[in-house]
């Protein structure tokens, strides 16, 4: 008596390529948010370094003005170097060129705009850092 051999099945059933697709979906749905949040930690570094860069050019035309600027375009761009913030300068607090407030605020239009965590960074002419949240909340997190 000759015994037939099982039929050896090829390729996937449904069942297990659905079981394939809820796994990697489930796994997509908690790797992306972690994703995202580092890239917009990563991305955060665009304004410190932009600030760090304009305080040292500040320093610089004190020096050869005896006084700061008020003026961008003296120091440096109204954009960040990757362009992810918008750069402003003002004699805030003191009122003259004695003092100078630089702020990073996320440009709009950027991957850097969901970022409500960090949506402000601010760096005095006394070094003082300080960053603010999209509701204007002091977040000592981001420096």
């Amino acid at each position: 008596m000759r015994m037939r051999s099982p039929k050896l099945a090829a390729g996937f059933t449904l069942i297990e390529l659905m079981i394939v697709v809820v796994i990697a979906a489930v796994l997509m749905g908690l790797a992306l948010p972690a994703y995202t949040g580092y890239m917009q930690k990563t991305r955060r570094t665009d304004a410190k370094v932009t600030l760090t860069t304009m305080a040292s050019q500040q320093e610089r035309y004190f020096l050869k003005n005896n006084g700061y600027t008020v003026v961008i375009a003296d120091i440096g761009s109204a954009v960040s170097q990757e362009g992810y913030y918008d750069i402003a300068v003002s004699n805030a607090p003191c009122g003259d060129n004695g003092c100078y407030t630089l702020t990073a605020t996320t440009r709009e239009g950027t991957a850097q705009a969901a970022d409500t965590d960090c949506a402000t960074f601010t760096l005095r002419d006394t070094g003082a850092k300080e960053a603010k949240d999209s509701g204007g909340n002091v977040n000592d997190a981001c420096w």
